[in-house]
């Protein structure tokens, strides 16, 4: 599954203490390990009723790639400091993602 992915760019992006930015990321599809990896990492976000916090915490999971970033400093702080355009561009990431998941798998548009 992770030959899945969706790429894109932000509009603003994370700006790092050296001054560089990081707008291009590549997304994929999240799956159970990493649902068990939150619990592990993250209990305190996973245990807030919040859909705003859930879905940074996922999407710290499924960005592979945000600008020259390692992959391990896309945590949920990090993603916490984006602008909130640069949400709406993940969100829709997201969907296409989503997209070609159904695609990949035979499913139909609506379906599951």
């Amino acid at each position: 599954m992770r030959d899945i992915t969706v790429s894109g760019e932000l509009p603003y992006g994370h700006k790092d203490e050296q001054g560089a930015i990081h707008r291009d990321f590549t997304m994929r599809p999240v799956t159970l390990a990493d649902l068990e990896a939150m619990e592990d990492a993250y209990p305190e976000l996973l245990a807030r009723d919040n859909w705003l916090t859930r879905r940074r915490l996922t999407w710290a999971f499924a960005l592979e790639k945000l600008g020259d970033l390692p992959r391990e400093a896309i945590t949920p702080e990090l993603l916490a400091g984006l602008p909130l355009q640069d949400f709406n561009v993940l969100a829709a990431a997201e969907d296409d993602l989503a997209k070609k998941l159904r695609a990949a798998y035979g499913r139909e548009e609506d379906g599951v």
